[in-house]
């Protein structure tokens, strides 16, 4: 019920903060100390997700099913993580508000999960991944979004990477900034990026963690000098990305 119960909640947030559409990221194998499975996990949350849609139809909702990298890979998690790859195939095709998986968690090992990114694509399930600093052993994967990606303004081989393969990178203004002490200005990566020509996003990360909204980043990247109309061709970009 509190997976539920949250879900809910966060929709009718989003809903009352102005969002048309969203795209929810969680991790089912992380909700099953309890006893629940991950099937079942993955059903609480769509509930949730369809109880907020009813109460505030003005927004739509996706759902992301996070696989997990753990500091040191081991067997024990992989299986949980191909379940996950597996279930949101078996969700998709039932046509249900699940719209694809991701990669989170720590990413310095990011080249041992490449089964998980071979058994989307070959189930043909969306997918995106995880990467702040190690972007180079996330693009062998061929995922068209990844999320950060701070590491690409250093780098003007990762710059045309991602620019000529399309990737959107999904950048989250304040989480960088508390995170990794990043530049508030007109030096942070998503301001470089962007006059670049990559295709970059505003995103909140852990609105209840870092205490964001859009608005907020939104301000955060007023900051960086960005306008009100770049600021709308990244929300455009961030359409054109979602699942």
């Amino acid at each position: 019920g509190a997976l539920r119960r949250v879900t809910r909640e966060l929709v009718c947030r989003l809903a009352k903060e102005g969002v048309l559409y969203a795209e929810l990221r969680f991790a089912p194998q992380f909700h099953t100390t309890r006893g629940l499975t991950q099937r079942e996990v993955i059903a609480a949350a769509l509930e949730g997700a369809e109880e907020g849609v009813r109460e505030h139809p003005e927004i739509e909702i996706g759902l992301l099913l996070c696989a997990m990298g753990t500091l040191a890979p081991a067997e024990e998690n992989r299986a949980a993580n191909l379940e996950t790859v597996r279930l949101a195939k078996e969700f998709l095709d039932a046509g249900s508000r699940v719209v694809g998986i991701d990669l989170a968690g720590y990413e310095e090992h990011l080249s041992d999960y490449a089964d998980i990114f071979a058994l989307a694509a070959q189930l043909g399930v969306p997918a995106t991944c995880h990467s702040e600093f190690e972007v180079p052993q996330c693009l062998p994967f061929g995922t068209p979004r990844i999320g950060h990606g701070y590491q690409v303004a250093e780098r003007e081989d990762l710059i045309e990477a991602v620019r000529s393969r399309g990737v959107t990178l999904e950048m989250c203004p304040i989480s960088s900034i508390i995170s990794y002490d990043l530049p508030r200005d007109g030096r942070h990566p998503l301001r470089r990026l962007f006059d670049a020509g990559v295709q970059v996003t505003v995103n909140t990360d852990n609105l209840t963690v870092l205490g964001t909204d859009l608005d907020r980043e939104y301000d955060c990247c007023r900051g960086m000098g960005f306008t009100d109309e770049e600021l709308f061709r990244m929300c455009q970009n961030a359409a054109r990305a979602s699942f």
